[in-house]
């Protein structure tokens, strides 16, 4: 996120991240970390049983009590 997008988020703005396990996961983290300090809720979707999101996230979940099966596709 850069100067533009950033300087939205407060109290009121949610932010939905899409953060799999892959080559840029670690700049989401720290999107997902400014998103925080700015005040904003982060709603984070990422790879089964990743715990490190769930730090960020407004309200936690364990993948036990959230998950869905996905379909074979």
């Amino acid at each position: 996120m850069k100067h533009g997008p950033i300087a939205l988020i407060d109290e009121r703005m949610p932010v939905v991240t899409i953060a799999p396990q892959d080559a840029v996961f670690e700049k989401m983290i720290g999107n997902m970390q400014e998103v925080k300090a700015r005040g904003g809720s982060v709603i984070a979707l990422t790879t089964r049983g990743d715990e490190n999101c769930t730090q960020f996230s407004t309200r936690p979940t364990t993948s036990s009590s959230r998950s869905r099966a996905r379909p074979n596709c």
